[in-house]
């Protein structure tokens, strides 16, 4: 397994596996309701548990809808790797951290990025956002 998540009230956990898979589970029935394709990194539940943000092994970011599994937002990094991702409190912005040292402040409506910080001079490991962001 490279990735495990839980759903932030804990009603859903996604897993992703060396197979190029991520399945999501319903944890009260155990059940899974959906597998999306794909070699992940890193990956996290909006607070609302509607959308899961995924991290490939390589220079993406794909946002999926949970319940039907399509693909909404493609985001890739000018070829430096994305380690980590985070959704904000209210599920409005996305932040990545990459191996470059930046941090990318994504707003998920529109698609766009809102900030690219190169402060650090390594690679980024984890990403969190404040609830007054």
């Amino acid at each position: 397994m490279n990735a495990l998540t839980f759903s932030l009230n804990s009603r859903l956990v996604a897993s992703a596996s060396d197979g190029g898979k991520v399945r999501v589970w319903g944890v009260a029935m155990g059940l899974c309701r959906n597998v999306i394709e794909g070699h992940i990194a890193s990956l996290a539940f909006s607070p609302d548990e509607q959308l899961i943000a995924l991290i490939s092994k390589g220079c993406s970011l794909k946002v999926w809808e949970v319940a039907v599994g399509l693909c909404h937002i493609v985001i890739g990094k000018n070829d430096n790797q994305i380690n980590t991702v985070t959704f904000s409190p209210d599920g409005s912005l996305i932040a990545l951290g990459a191996s470059d040292g930046t941090v990318c402040l994504w707003e998920v409506t529109g698609c766009h990025v809102l900030g690219d910080h190169e402060s650090h001079t390594s690679r980024v490991f984890g990403v969190t956002l404040s609830p007054d962001c």
